[in-house]
């Protein structure tokens, strides 16, 4: 009845109820004063769900913008190779429900991609509770490993063939991190 009374007033309740009552779908009827009393002592609890919890995965992948002089630089060389404009798209998505979290635009010398899901895992880790990262080796970094551990998450990360071992001296990743 309190659910209805959005929409009816005490009166239309009581009358909703005898017609219930009269048709033997509930035992019982309450009348106005007994509606008005019940539904004013409903105390509504509104309750705050916890973090959700995500698997986050992230890539990139670019593309020339322009292949104008491809054979001439090819052929002699260009003294201007730096002037070459990429446009890279990054895209964060959460692995589990396949939904698109981000999609971060870069061109040119813009932030790489390790930067780039940096900054979205620590936005992330203020509203869901991230479980687990996946990232090919470009994210194979010591900060992006030191960012996952301050947020609780399991890498998985895939490391590079060139990278450090672990006897040398500042390294940061735990083993059972990466692929």
């Amino acid at each position: 009845m309190a659910v209805w009374h959005q929409l009816v007033d005490y009166r239309g309740l009581e009358g909703i109820g005898r017609m219930l009552k009269k048709y033997n779908l509930i035992p019982y009827f309450g009348d106005y004063t007994t509606l008005w009393n019940r539904i004013h002592k409903i105390k509504l609890e509104i309750i705050i769900p916890e973090k959700k919890e995500i698997e986050l995965a992230s890539d990139g992948t670019g593309l020339k913008t322009s292949n104008a002089g491809e054979y001439r630089q090819f052929k002699y060389g260009d003294p201007n190779v730096k002037r070459k404009k990429y446009l890279g798209v990054i895209i964060t998505a959460d692995v589990k429900k396949k939904e698109l979290l981000y999609l971060k635009h870069i061109q040119g010398e813009g932030q790489s991609e390790p930067k780039v899901a940096e900054k979205q895992i620590k936005e992330d880790s203020k509203k869901y509770k991230i479980k687990k990262f996946y990232g090919d080796s470009a994210y194979d970094t010591n900060n992006m490993f030191d960012i996952l551990q301050s947020v609780g998450a399991e890498a998985a990360i895939k490391i590079r063939k060139n990278a450090a071992p672990k006897n040398i001296r500042g390294f940061r990743r735990k083993k059972g991190n990466g692929i």
